[in-house]
């Protein structure tokens, strides 16, 4: 086979590489074994702090990152709650839980008679029954029962640490446990963050602030892309006007001016929206954390001492991909209302984000197609950047789909960009979006290739 066939063959087999990053080339960029490193010494530290009779450790699993995160949680037997609420169950679903490590799951009156067969212990019985309770606990949360059948209640009772002995023992020694089986069954992720405080840090009071932070409002005006944010009207926010420490608006006294959230509440306007926050992914709180002014640090902590999270896409200088990031005593006190980023917060966040996803493409095109990259490293970070502004300008939105068009940018050496034809094709109104017809034609090049290679 000639030299063009063997571009076009290489050509096919970054396309065909392209195509089976979903999600983003991060995958790639990351690698299951720096994930597995990450996530092992943050269950390493998780480990060690639920065991430790003066603290407490509580976790959020990111329904997103998983296929049915409810059923997981539910197979390794922890208490669980979710923290949006509405009537559309996939969002609900593909939303944040809140783990409590230290109770097990609420038991449901009648368990043992469901359907007659209190006597049948056998795997599949009780995985039968198991599936009957979650139909039963989404249907009645779909009815407006918050409890979910008595399922997830609003405020159960959470158990009191016994003082010590060997009472105390056993208590932190089933906590340990309860961790054990729900990393068992997440295996290693990003979609787990874990949340640190004293004695005093309940389960009740990371719900409340939790729930308030469902939802942040950010500027009309702000060019906001990525995984991070979304634009939900579902109620999956708790009191908009809920302080960081879980007061009630009427126990605080008022702002001298109206917040953000009290002129969103009254309509009127503000030049500001309330979006999906997405606080249980590690790699959003990678990217947020470090633009967040003292004050919403503070508004983000809320009761918390401190969180830390595997972020495999948003390494630290030194490549560490275990982030911790604790609250300093000199922080300032937390307003009451939504956390609302600046436009600045917003521009380091994207900025943050925009140059390790270039990192991320420029790393994918030297790794699937080195003869055509044919840059410096520096050269092809530069080249990715400029794709991804071609993305954007062109209405592309995954960074998967940013990846494909670098990559057919870099095999047209830019020539696709100026295409009036190719232009025309992702104007067209034909019910596909730009993302699903750049995946189409990377497709086409894939199978030319293909074929090239069959007839050479």
């Amino acid at each position: 086979m000639g030299r063009a066939g063997d571009e076009m063959a290489d050509a096919g087999q970054a396309g065909a590489s392209f195509l089976k990053a979903e999600r983003s080339p991060s995958d790639a960029a990351a690698g299951p074994r720096a994930l597995g490193s990450a996530f092992a010494a943050l269950i390493g530290e998780a480990g060690r702090l639920v065991a430790d009779p003066l603290r407490r450790l509580r976790v959020v699993v990111d329904g997103s990152g998983f296929d049915d995160a409810p059923a997981l949680l539910r197979q390794a037997g922890v208490f669980h709650r979710a923290l949006y609420r509405g009537p559309d169950r996939a969002l609900i679903e593909a939303g944040p839980f809140l783990v409590d490590l230290y109770r097990d799951p609420v038991a449901v009156a009648g368990f043992a008679d469901e359907a007659g067969e209190g006597d049948d212990l056998s795997d599949e019985a009780l995985a039968a029954r198991s599936d009957r309770l979650a139909d039963r606990m989404r249907k009645a949360l779909a009815a407006g029962d918050e409890t979910g059948g008595g399922m997830l209640p609003e405020a159960s009772p959470e158990p009191a640490a016994p003082a010590g002995g060997h009472a105390a023992s056993a208590y932190f020694t089933a906590a340990a446990g309860r961790l054990d089986r729900m990393v068992a069954a997440l295996r290693p992720t990003p979609f787990a963050v874990f949340w640190l405080g004293g004695v005093d840090f309940t389960d009740a009071a990371l719900y409340r602030h939790l729930r308030g932070l469902n939802k942040v409002l950010i500027p009309r005006d702000a060019a906001v892309s990525g995984p991070g944010f979304s634009e939900s009207s579902v109620d999956v926010d708790g009191p908009p006007n809920e302080a960081a420490d879980g007061k009630a608006a009427s126990d605080i006294p008022p702002p001298s001016a109206a917040s953000a959230a009290d002129v969103l509440e009254t309509g009127q306007e503000t030049g500001t929206e309330a979006v999906l926050f997405r606080h249980g992914d590690g790699n959003v709180l990678a990217q947020v954390l470090p633009a967040l002014t003292p004050e919403h640090l503070s508004r983000l902590f809320g009761p918390a001492e401190g969180v830390f999270f595997a972020a495999p896409d948003y390494p630290g200088p030194s490549g560490r991909l275990l982030n911790r990031a604790a609250r300093r005593p000199d922080l300032p006190p937390a307003k009451p209302g939504m956390l609302a980023l600046t436009k600045a917060e917003i521009e380091a966040i994207e900025t943050k984000r925009r140059a390790r996803s270039a990192d991320r493409i420029a790393d994918y095109l030297a790794r699937y197609a080195p003869e055509q990259a044919g840059k410096g490293k520096a050269q092809l970070r530069v080249f990715a950047a400029e794709s991804i502004d071609d993305a954007n300008r062109i209405g592309l939105v995954s960074e998967a789909a940013h990846g494909r068009w670098a990559y057919l940018r870099l095999m047209t050496d830019g020539q696709i960009s100026r295409n009036l034809d190719v232009a025309a094709y992702l104007r067209q109104p034909d019910g596909k979006s730009p993302d699903e017809k750049v995946s189409l034609l990377l497709q086409s090049v894939t199978i030319g290739a293909q074929q090239l290679q069959g007839k050479s």
